[in-house]
């Protein structure tokens, strides 16, 4: 069951003034043995029902270190492949 059982007031979904002032960050990272850059971004919406700042982060981080494992992992696939 919700929180809230109440009709909620009908506003914009999404309000750039209600967000502006809110953080927004990047970050990124270069492989260079599977020469390819991976960058993802997050902040923006960190009101109530959404994820804050630091969980959006770290899930930031998460899918660039994952990026790049997937990206190593079959650079080396096809080196491997390469050699035999």
């Amino acid at each position: 069951m919700s929180h809230r059982n109440y009709r909620r007031p009908n506003r914009p979904r999404k309000d750039s003034s209600r967000y502006k002032g809110s953080p927004l960050g990047g970050d990124g990272r270069v492989s260079t043995y599977a020469d390819k850059a991976i960058g993802a971004q997050w902040g923006g919406d960190n009101s109530h029902g959404h994820q804050g700042y630091a969980r959006a982060k770290a899930g930031a981080k998460h899918f660039i270190r994952a990026r790049i494992r997937f990206a190593e992992k079959q650079q080396l696939t096809t080196d491997l492949t390469r050699l035999v």
